[in-house]
């Protein structure tokens, strides 16, 4: 959805990380950390699209009722790393300067720090901000992830569906929490009915929005 003029089109629109939150967000997203961010923006209405291997899933979290939210379904995987990490992997930067000076210039001393195999690329980006060298990365993906498996085609494909289908209810307003799972090699699909644990994040921002 456009952000447009949010705040007067739309006057219950909170503010979160300096933006203005439209009240609907569909996302998806490879990573449960990076899920989990997207989850606190806390917008009126998250459709959250997965598929892994032969599984495809929707979770759709009203901010406004007890279902379920992503901070309390989807755990961090071992061996998943931060997100400035992992795109200090990926450009040679720190990851503190990722984190923390992302629209500062790529200095001499960030081309001299970095390892052999990306020296040479941020030469070509030096005096260029660092969040413009990680849009590029982002848009390019120049080196590819070799532990990356991506799901099958239709799989992603049918969470699309489903998330498409979410979208026009949440239009509609009619709309609800929904945890919905279906595996392809066995054909089956199921409904979770599920509420947050009380003490979770997404009932405590509730509390404090209304």
């Amino acid at each position: 959805m456009p952000f447009g003029d949010g705040a007067a089109a739309h006057p219950h629109i909170g503010k979160n990380y300096g933006i203005v939150v439209p009240p609907l967000i569909v996302s998806g997203l490879d990573h449960v950390g990076t899920r989990h961010s997207v989850q606190r923006l806390w917008p009126e209405t998250l459709i959250d699209m997965g598929a892994g291997a032969l599984t495809s899933q929707v979770i759709v979290k009203p901010r406004a009722v007890d279902a379920l939210c992503l901070l309390r379904a989807l755990d961090v995987p071992t061996g998943e790393i931060e997100w400035a990490e992992r795109l200090a992997l990926e450009t040679g930067l720190h990851a503190e300067r990722i984190r923390y000076q992302p629209v500062t210039e790529i200095t001499d001393a960030d081309i001299s720090n970095a390892d052999d195999v990306h020296r040479s690329q941020l030469e070509k980006f030096r005096g260029k901000l660092i969040c413009g060298r990680i849009t590029g990365q982002n848009l390019t993906m120049e080196n590819a992830n070799p532990d990356f498996a991506p799901a099958v085609p239709f799989v992603t494909a049918f969470s699309g569906v489903v998330g498409a289908a979410e979208t026009l209810k949440v239009l509609m307003g009619v709309s609800r929490g929904l945890h919905f799972q279906r595996h392809f090699q066995s054909q089956r699909s199921r409904v979770l009915q599920m509420d947050c644990d009380p003490g979770c994040e997404c009932q405590n921002r509730f509390r404090e929005q209304t």
